[in-house]
């Protein structure tokens, strides 16, 4: 079956090939079987050891109706005319001369907090950026998160020591994705840990918006995990705030330093030179 696969859809999609790069434009669809020549290899081993990815240039997917797909935001898949749905949990949306078109039912939110938490120590010590994620997670670990199939009821978070205990709720509302940025908003009577399916490839940062009663608005540092692998998990306190996310490649800041040093040096070799020129008194 010739399938597609959308988060966040919210329009009608082409079926099979015609969704590839440089055929087709749909505004607010991400097809996730094509190709980023950016994207992580430790993503890629999370879908093949989740949903069986042949490691092509565009994704092909041995499991269609993998658990995993729930987790990743994955809200349709679209196939033939005569093709059926990939399982129990998929509603169909569409029927049609051109196709069809199947919504999951458990698909989760970009950002939700799980029922429980399983803390668990790196099994080396860290350094951003992580080259592999997976492997910060030890074997044992991984293999447990690449075996889940209640992505809402367990979430694997990196942390300080090792345990399990259960995650108070958070609610999640208002969430917005922009180039660079997200943001959404975090309720909750305790401090709870917050999942997403964004991968964290170590230019993610947080801040905490928060203003009390006659107070002027602050934005705090919100420190930044793991989860399930090379996804982003961060723990917000009790109570309502705004969390905004924002990206910027690894080493952009110390890329902007280094720029900005090189011209301040530039700049002083050239006024030097032409001190130098006018005390020899040699035209400029």
């Amino acid at each position: 079956m010739s399938c597609g696969f959308w988060r966040n859809a919210s329009s009608s999609p082409g079926i099979g090939s015609v969704l590839f790069p440089s055929t087709n434009a749909f505004a607010g669809v991400e097809e996730v079987r094509t190709h980023d020549a950016v994207e992580r290899h430790d993503y890629l081993t999370f879908l093949d050891a989740t949903a069986g990815y042949k490691y092509e240039y565009f994704k092909t997917l041995r499991d269609l109706d993998a658990s995993a797909l729930d987790f990743l935001n994955v809200r349709y898949v679209a196939g033939m005319p005569d093709s059926a749905a990939p399982g129990e949990r998929w509603r169909l949306a569409y029927s049609g001369a051109d196709g069809r078109l199947w919504e999951n039912s458990r698909a989760l939110p970009r950002a939700f907090s799980p029922a429980s938490v399983r803390l668990v120590a790196p099994a080396a010590r860290l350094r951003e950026p992580l080259s592999d994620a997976n492997a910060a997670f030890g074997r044992e670990a991984f293999a447990a998160i690449a075996a889940n199939r209640d992505w809402a009821g367990a979430a694997w978070i990196l942390g300080p020591d090792a345990g399990e205990a259960s995650n108070p709720a958070a609610s999640i509302a208002d969430y917005r994705e922009e180039t660079n940025e997200a943001s959404f908003t975090a309720s909750s009577t305790a401090p709870s840990w917050v999942v997403l399916s964004l991968v964290q490839d170590g230019g993610w940062s947080a801040t905490l918006d928060s203003a009390g009663a006659g107070a002027p608005p602050s934005a705090e540092p919100l420190a930044l995990s793991r989860a399930n692998g090379p996804f982003l998990a961060l723990r917000v306190p009790g109570g309502t705030h705004r969390v905004r996310l924002r990206y910027r490649p690894p080493g952009w800041t110390a890329g902007l330093w280094i720029g900005g040093a090189t011209i301040v040096l530039l700049a002083g070799s050239l006024a030097l030179q032409r001190r130098k020129s006018e005390a020899s008194g040699r035209p400029r």
